[in-house]
């Protein structure tokens, strides 16, 4: 499956049905970091197994388009 938008990506991990209720505990955080002098997206949602990764979806805030996605292993 290739993911195009960042509300499919959202769609798909099940965060719109959270985010009229909370956008702590359930919903994921928007991540803004200047990389290479550049503005990079993210949306991150807590892990709850300890020693892993956050799942990160990168996207453009343009287009909203899913530009990369990181699993979180």
């Amino acid at each position: 499956m290739h993911i195009q938008t960042l509300n499919e990506a959202r769609e798909i991990i099940g965060d719109l049905q959270y985010q009229h209720l909370t956008q702590d505990d359930k919903s994921a955080e928007i991540i803004v970091q200047i990389i290479n002098g550049k503005p990079t997206y993210t949306l991150e949602y807590d892990m709850v197994f300890g020693g892993s990764d956050n799942p990160r979806i990168y996207f453009d805030p343009n287009t909203l388009k899913v530009t990369k996605i990181i699993n979180g292993e």
